[in-house]
């Protein structure tokens, strides 16, 4: 595939206040050459300090075929690249990837996926694959529990139906001999992520995207309006306690991020606050290029309140595709609110919820953005479509991708 594996080297708006579009400087306004360099330079020196412990694991493309692997950040004079440590070829896309205690990551197919994948980030060890039977598949995403379970969205072909599966994680074993523990159908279409409540982790969040998907034809247009909705679960029990859905019914439940207050002792109405990245499968083009992105689930105020689901509207004037591809909750402090980043795949950028400064730099260019993740020194990498950007205390900076024609799948993780 040739891909490189060197080693390291050593004004007032109309839009909403909430939803604000970082973007590029008018051609008009944009600064000189020196002050560009001064805005990027709080960003590069971020960069170098954290590249050596930057790793990413990751699944991506290469004209028709799929990789997953890791890759590590590399800084110099030319600017900051990536480089391929690890990369072994799936037969299929790489949805997610999670990290295990022990090391090891996981590998999530995309829906309708045959396998998982589990290797050592050094890859010494044997890959260990799962294969699904047959009669099921996976759908990209699984979480794991503090107490050594492993909980995937999977689909019954024989019904079409999404199933949350239990697995007790069995260290210093094959996939093969992890012991299903339980599979609770949830007579629901298309499930996708799964969050586990941060406060109680006997709770685990279930989106629902209610797009049919086969392995035949993979993911189907919506022929009529969609069966989504959010599933709060009690893992251990199977127990449905809540279940929601949006007004809308064209838009599809995709990804879920927590928002809490860093200091667990402060009390927030923003301290179980979910956010919610949507997708719309509106038959109207123009309708589903304004479609909002995202809705919030509101924290309860107290046990006997109802907890609601409220889409957060797009302006009208400007469409972003209809089309949230990631979400993440952005790194703060006990003493400011809680923030998020959407990446709007079709709108070719990012978007952060609430409004702030996060706009005072210029966003580089970016084609159909995706992956988001957080690393350890408190900055954003964005994934994108032949680019990555990473941004941290208010500034932007690219790192060049390994190799120019590589495609980043949907979710990367920091390892």
């Amino acid at each position: 595939m040739g891909i490189d594996r060197s080693p390291t080297n050593g004004g007032a708006s109309s839009e909403p206040n909430w939803w604000t579009r970082r973007r590029l400087l008018h051609a008009g306004l944009a600064a000189t050459a020196g002050a560009a360099a001064a805005i990027a330079a709080p960003a590069r020196a971020a960069l170098a300090s954290a590249s050596s412990a930057v790793r990413m694991s990751l699944g991506w493309n290469v004209s028709d075929q799929s990789w997953a692997g890791i890759w590590r950040l590399r800084t110099g004079k030319e600017g900051a690249s990536w480089v391929v440590e690890q990369a072994i070829a799936t037969p299929q896309r790489i949805h997610e990837s999670l990290a295990l205690p022990d090391g090891r990551v996981l590998y999530i197919a995309r829906r309708p996926g045959d396998f998982l994948l589990l290797v050592g980030r050094a890859g010494r060890e044997r890959e260990d694959w799962l294969w699904q039977s047959g009669s099921h598949s996976f759908n990209g995403h699984a979480v794991l529990t503090p107490n050594g379970c492993l909980l995937t969205a999977e689909t019954a072909y024989e019904t079409g139906l999404g199933e949350l599966v239990v697995r007790q994680i069995k260290p210093r074993h094959a996939m093969q001999d992890w012991p299903v523990l339980y599979r609770w159908p949830t007579g629901a279409i298309d499930l996708h992520d799964l969050l586990l409540d941060p406060q109680d982790h006997r709770i685990v969040y279930v989106a629902v995207g209610g797009v049919t998907t086969a392995p035949e034809t993979g993911r189907s247009k919506a022929a009529g309006p969609l069966a989504s909705c959010l599933l709060r679960v009690d893992w251990q029990t199977s127990q449905l306690l809540e279940r929601w859905q949006l007004p809308d019914p064209w838009l599809s439940i995709r990804h879920l991020a927590a928002l809490q207050v860093a200091d667990a002792g402060v009390h927030s109405t923003h301290a179980q606050t979910l956010a919610i990245a949507l997708q719309s499968e509106h038959p109207d083009a123009q309708i589903r290029q304004q479609a909002p992105l995202l809705a919030l689930l509101s924290s309860p105020q107290s046990p006997t309140n109802q907890r609601q689901l409220a889409l957060q509207s797009t302006p009208a004037e400007k469409g972003y595709g209809g089309y949230g591809g990631d979400i993440l909750a952005l790194p703060h402090s006990s003493d400011t609110s809680p923030r998020l980043l959407l990446s709007a795949t079709r709108g070719h950028r990012c978007l952060q919820w609430p409004s702030s400064n996060f706009n005072a730099a210029p966003e580089p260019s970016l084609q159909s953005p995706g992956a988001l993740a957080k690393d350890r020194q408190g900055g954003v990498w964005v994934g994108s479509h032949y680019t990555t950007a990473y941004w941290k205390t208010n500034h932007w900076q690219t790192a060049a991708l390994p190799k120019p024609n590589i495609r980043i799948d949907n979710h990367w993780a920091v390892v």
